[in-house]
């Protein structure tokens, strides 16, 4: 009766007592014993049991203190506190005991705010938790309500499985994902389970709501890729396409997409073209698919196509898929032949925001400097050739390059250490990240980065920020965009100075590296440096080669980029087995040169003309395409029909000019250059294509796979009557462990492979189909006998090829998968022959045709060219307790 008056006393008598507990760290107890032996029980159960044995009772104030765990004990009369200590060590509890309650409490951040129970106030918690009785609990039932849903879309899962802990009782999740069930302990523990995510154990913890959110359960052959215009799993492609998760990229800390794909699938090799500080590499897939056109891969970024990009952050990247065989890249027909990359940026998904803020710095060191002589070496070898000759030239003796250099003249100058230094490379990168479930998602990230590049007066700097989002607007409608902002600056080598290296190696030692006298502040080459009075020498003897470091420092060569890629998207699903989509995309762009060279003296390189070249350009891309999907299975039969209207347009307006001679130097702008020598320039160039794709996925019983698709295209680049043309592609698998390895259990599977398909390149010269006029000042004849000009228009260059088309390639690719123990070791390896007989190349005519002699010879598709290799790739992979290893090995040859 005693513990029934404590519990029904008023509220104010229970806060007293837990700020008392507060106030004093010791406190005295009664001396009752207590005996427990429990084996794998329940703590709320045993708690429950002590209340009925003695007098004390349990308070708590936290949902989340695990009173639903199993626990093992075992004493004999000892007194309560030491059985305290003995029951919740280990549990994640604290208590503390006051007089006959004990109050329970989270181990970690214990009274984070202090409750305040003595004087009757109100608890000071920001949450303002309440004291909960274990008496008033224990025995009662609670009717709870739940949801389960998927963590990476917020969408419910249907079917999930709802087990009470150590019981056979239990439920599964509706269609919408909720359940409702009714426990006889409120702290009992639920597993929850479904086929293709990790099962999770919740405690229960007397709420009577919860919301459960499930992590897929991906291996590498479950992972869902873009396969183009639509999704499948790695496990059950036909084709040859490799896979590039976004955190692989983000390890590499690349500074460009196509750096980042070096080594990250067979078959891909990257090429770094330049050391400039953020320029691109190149990229080949399975070889060079072209002798005189662009032999790049086709770049895809959230289903727009464009060649730009240089301003995708690489850390904004989810996944890669590149589709290296015809099977695979014949959706995309006329542009497919040198493979296609597929690029998928990071959306957002459906729970708590996440932000994430990355920072690095990274030093590039100055390259390993050659082997060259120094002023004393370099002098003595000239004295010496020149001395089998007879010849005595001051320029290399002791006592001009003493007078001339000054300190340091043993030496001289050392040009590669001075044009290059050691460069530092930063980026910074944040992302936002969140949505609501049934609701929508976003993403938004941020990047800044620049590079110095190892030659001095050399950088690169990108900007972005990007802004992904997908809602939903009730059951069958949903809509999104991407968009990418971005803008780029470079600082690049002036025209004049070739390879600033290779000069470095050759530029005279004996040459000082500045001149005060001179205008722009450089030594020049050969200048005549008086010895004594009327007689003059020159400073580099007969080396004439440019001082590398003023060629660096005194012309000012820039390039900017502005650009905008991105798309919208809205999709349908009136049906369960139906989906419509449109995306409009777009690629903008407004590069900008601006090459400004003053006149400076430089000994026999001076440049007494200042020059500045500007260009302009206005690049306007546009595409839309409406997809309609149908899904459906039929018993062991699965098909994936997909069909699509694809257009795409753009317009590219350039405008440059070149002036030279100006009034002021110091206002470098066209306008200020001399009117007789100014020259102005502009082009437009359009590009307009038509294309419709249909392909069907067709798998039985999950063991046999089948592929085919057919796309046509037209494009503008050709005659009209030739600009469309059929690119057909059919392939299968078989997953021949269903069949022939059923019991060998580590074997997760093995599949072998096969395709053909037709791809083309039209990424070609532009309406090479025409003849072109030339300029009035190539055909400028005099008549009568005042020998008048009239300026005429006439073929003296321009040779058409009505015939023209694009290149075109079939492809035949064999190969086989496989993946051991549960995807810890996983392995392809595939052999290709890719044929390609419409290369354009240029053939020969005669001057007979009326051509002038240096005519431009007609594009032929002429060509013939064959790839054929091997790709194997093998990875071994594996995880204990927190440390993970990941080790890959790849081997491609053609």
């Amino acid at each position: 009766m005693r513990a029934r008056k404590m519990i029904n006393q008023p509220r104010n008598i229970v806060i007293v007592l837990f700020f008392s507990a507060l106030l004093h760290p010791v406190y005295s107890q009664p001396v009752d014993t207590i005996s427990l032996h429990y084996e794998q029980v329940s703590l709320i159960q045993i708690l429950h049991s002590i209340e009925q044995q003695t007098s004390y009772r349990f308070f708590y104030s936290n949902d989340q203190i695990p009173l639903g765990q199993k626990i093992s004990i075992h004493t004999a009369a000892v007194p309560f506190e030491e059985a305290m200590q003995l029951l919740f060590s280990k549990t994640g509890i604290q208590y503390k005991i006051v007089k006959q309650q004990v109050v329970l409490t989270p181990e970690r951040g214990l009274l984070r705010k202090p409750i305040d129970i003595l004087k009757g106030k109100s608890d000071t918690a920001t949450s303002k938790p309440e004291l909960k009785s274990i008496e008033a609990l224990s025995g009662r039932k609670v009717v709870l309500e739940g949801w389960v849903g998927d963590n990476t879309t917020g969408e419910g899962i249907a079917g999930a499985n709802i087990v009470i802990s150590g019981t056979n009782a239990g439920t599964s999740t509706r269609l919408d994902g909720s359940f409702t069930l009714t426990l006889e302990n409120p702290f009992s523990e639920l597993i929850i389970s479904c086929i293709g995510y990790t099962s999770v154990s919740i405690p229960v913890q007397a709420r009577d709501s919860i919301i459960v959110l499930l992590e897929p359960e991906i291996r590498a052959l479950d992972a869902v890729v873009v396969i183009g215009y639509g999704q499948a799993r790695l496990a059950d492609i036909t084709g040859s396409v490799s896979h590039i998760n976004g955190t692989d990229l983000f390890k590499s800390q690349a500074s460009t997409l196509e750096k980042a794909l070096g080594a990250k699938a067979p078959g891909v090799l990257v090429i770094q073209t330049t050391g400039k500080p953020g320029e691109n590499a190149s990229v080949r897939i399975r070889g060079m698919g072209s002798i005189n056109m662009n032999p790049d891969p086709l770049f895809v970024i959230d289903g727009v196509i464009t060649d730009q990009i240089s301003l995708i952050n690489p850390q904004d990247i989810e996944n890669i898929e590149i589709l290296k065989d015809a099977a695979a890249a014949a959706i995309y027909g006329a542009n497919g032949s040198n493979g296609v990359v597929l690029v998928t940026t990071k959306r957002g998904h459906s729970g708590r925001t996440s932000v994430q803020y990355n920072s690095s710095v990274i030093m590039n060191l100055r390259p390993r400097k050659l082997s060259v002589m120094n002023a004393d070496q370099y002098a003595d070898f000239y004295n010496s050739l020149l001395a089998e000759k007879g010849i005595v030239q001051m320029s290399y003796s002791r006592e001009f390059r003493q007078k001339y250099f000054g300190e340091g003249w043993e030496k001289g100058t050392d040009w590669q250490e001075a044009i290059s230094k050691d460069a530092i490379k930063s980026n910074h990168y944040l992302n936002i990240t969140g949505g609501i479930r049934n609701y929508g998602n976003f993403s938004i990230s941020a990047n800044y980065y620049t590079e110095d590049g190892v030659l001095i007066n050399t950088w690169a700097a990108r900007t972005s920020l990007s802004a992904n989002s997908d809602f939903k607007a009730g059951k069958i409608f949903r809509l999104g965009e991407s968009f990418s902002f971005g803008r780029l600056l470079y600082r690049d080598i002036g025209s004049r100075s070739g390879n600033p290296w290779n000069v470095s190696t050759i530029t005279s030692p004996l040459m000082k590296i500045q001149n005060d006298k001179n205008k722009g502040g450089y030594e020049g080459p050969q200048t005549a440096i008086e010895f004594s009075p009327g007689e003059y020498y020159s400073n580099t003897g007969g080396n004439d080669k440019t001082n590398p470091l003023a060629e660096l420092e005194i012309p000012d060569f820039r390039r900017y980029i502005n650009s905008a890629l991105g798309n919208i998207y809205a999709e349908l699903n009136p049906l369960n087995w139906l989906t419509f989509r449109t995306t409009f995309g777009f690629d903008l762009r407004n590069p900008r040169v601006k090459n400004w060279l003053p006149s400076y003296e430089l000994g026999v390189r001076s440049n007494n003309r200042a020059s500045l070249y500007e260009e302009f350009s206005d690049y306007i891309g546009m595409s839309i395409d409406n997809q309609l999907t149908l899904s459906q299975s039929i018993g062991k039969h699965d098909i994936n029909a997909t069909f699509v209207h694809h257009a795409r347009g753009s317009e590219n307006n350039i405008i440059n000019g070149t002036g030279y001679n100006f009034r002021y130097e110091s206002l470098n702008v066209l306008d200020q250059s001399d009117e007789a020598d100014r020259q102005l320039h502009d082009a437009i160039y359009s590009y307009r294509a038509l294309s419709y794709l249909a392909r069907i996925m067709y798998s039985y019983g999950g063991k046999y796979y089948l592929t085919a698709s057919v796309r046509r295209d037209g494009v503008s680049r050709f005659k009209p009557g030739r600009r469309f043309g059929n690119f057909p592609a059919i392939s299968f698998a078989w997953k021949i462990n269903e069949d022939f390895f059923s019991r060998i259990h580590c074997l997760d599977m093995v599949k072998i492979k096969s395709g053909w398909g037709m791809t083309g390149n039209s990424n070609v010269v532009d309406f090479q189909y025409g003849e072109f006029l030339d300029n009035t000042s190539n055909f400028s004849p005099v008549f009568g006998v005042n020998q008048k000009v009239v300026p005429g228009m006439y073929l003296f260059y321009s040779f058409a090829n009505p015939e023209i088309r694009w290149e075109a390639a079939r492809t035949l690719n064999t190969g086989i998968e496989f993946s051991i123990l549960n995807g810890k070791l996983e392995g392809s390896a595939e052999y290709y022959v890719k044929n390609q007989n419409d290369l354009l190349v240029r053939v020969p005519v005669s001057v007979i045709f009326g051509r002038s002699g240096d005519q431009s010879d007609p594009w032929v598709n002429a060509g013939k060219l064959q790839n054929r290799g091997f790709d194997f790739s093998v990875t071994l992979k594996d995880s204990e307790g927190l440390f993970r290893y990941s080790l890959t090995a790849q081997l491609s040859a053609f």
